[in-house]
């Protein structure tokens, strides 16, 4: 193909052409899966190489493959299974040690495959000492010296317990959804939050992945604006699992102005075709440019994410974001900043046609209260600010 032209077009995240895609997106890659099961990617992959090979076999044994090159196929898909296998467990391997929790919760999903029948038979079969502990088989992995039946095992065990996990927490989800959802409700009928029909066919999509701790620790929610949101919830108290579902289900509400790359190609054939890819240039109060490679406002919208979700939440403890949370309370306790002028913002997305000026009018309005008070650059001196604060200079 060749590309005849390039541009590029804003649009709302409630267009329904832009839904469409963002959904359509979010299967073709399975956000929430792969990225946050571990090795769920490989596995299929190592699958379908193994039903190759079995198809192979078959093919010999009636006589349509000459049984050498039968034999030279198969043990070249057999090292691209070993291969890629490794791969994931390297990535394992070199990962353990650098965070002892982390160390500690592999050593336990390598303890509990011990105890599996079906890894117990392999080591049998292999002729190999199965290791003593999870520690010994840490070791083992490190070391390469585990046979590729049981590492394949391992994964299929993991992938087991994920998707058990994601059943027995998914009516609790719904549970805090159809929650979140009331107390929504209330905050826009005593005028806190302002009115938007679209707030419910944005909540309804939100859908929710269980992050396997094998794959991060750090992360202990995301929001994508395809609507599906992962939660890590091994470790974690339900309380703490909650605040963090209404936290990005905020996320999930606010406003946004999503940027579109529209690429106009020729086929070989001369039929046209045209490549949209989205990009969100708002989310909330944070601001990115075109490929997101600079951002600003983060820590301004963090904090009034969390002081709005531990308001619908009920949760009075402050657990993320302390000082983003404490410098957006000061503007609004000492500054005698209008919190409205903050909920107004958070929740805009772009006019469609200028409105005082500006696409958008409600961030202008909070910057030019927030620049009285702090300077025409407070996002950027409040966000070294709280850095100052995170690292004890202040």
């Amino acid at each position: 193909m060749r590309e005849i032209g390039r541009r590029h077009e804003f649009t709302s995240q409630d267009d329904e052409r832009h839904r469409s895609s963002l959904k359509k997106f979010s299967q073709d890659i399975d956000i929430g899966g792969d990225k946050f099961s571990f090795g769920k990617r490989e596995l299929e992959y190592v699958n379908g190489i193994d039903r190759g090979i079995q198809d192979l076999r078959e093919r010999a044994a009636r006589g349509d493959l000459p049984a050498d090159r039968a034999e030279k196929y198969i043990a070249s898909d057999e090292r691209r299974i070993t291969e890629s296998l490794w791969r994931v467990f390297g990535d394992l391997a070199f990962n353990t040690g650098r965070d002892l929790d982390w160390t500690l919760d592999v050593r336990r999903t390598l303890r509990e495959a011990l105890k599996d029948q079906r890894v117990a038979d392999l080591w049998a079969d292999s002729q190999v000492e199965a290791p003593a502990d999870g520690i010994e088989f840490l070791e083992r992995i490190q070391a390469k010296d585990v046979p590729v039946g049981v590492l394949k095992a391992i994964l299929a065990l993991r992938l087991e317990h994920q998707e058990q996990v994601q059943k027995d927490w998914e009516p609790i989800f719904e549970q805090w959804k159809a929650s979140f959802k009331r107390h929504f409700q209330a905050a826009v009928d005593t005028g806190m939050i302002p009115p938007n029909a679209a707030y419910d066919s944005r909540i309804n999509d939100a859908s929710f992945r269980v992050i396997d701790i094998l794959v991060s620790r750090d992360v202990h929610g995301l929001a994508y604006r395809s609507g599906v949101i992962s939660i890590k919830v091994e470790g974690r108290k339900p309380q703490e699992i909650r605040k963090t579902v209404f936290h990005e289900l905020t996320h999930r509400v606010s406003g946004a102005v999503m940027q579109e790359e529209i690429r106009d190609l020729e086929r070989y054939d001369g039929v046209q075709v045209e490549v949209r890819s989205p990009h969100t240039r708002k989310s909330g109060l944070r601001f990115l440019s075109h490929h997101g490679s600079r951002e600003q406002g983060s820590w301004l919208n963090e904090g009034c994410t969390e002081l709005l979700a531990r308001y619908l939440s009920e949760e009075k403890d402050v657990t993320t974001y302390p000082f983003e949370q404490l410098v957006v309370k000061e503007a609004i306790d000492k500054g005698n900043i209008d919190p409205s002028l903050f909920m107004n913002a958070y929740f805009e997305s772009r006019a469609e046609r200028p409105v005082e000026g500006s696409r958008l009018p409600a961030f202008r309005r909070l910057h030019e209260a927030m620049s009285k008070q702090y300077g025409k650059n407070w996002l950027k001196s409040q966000s070294k600010r709280i850095d100052g604060m995170y690292n004890g200079e202040v």
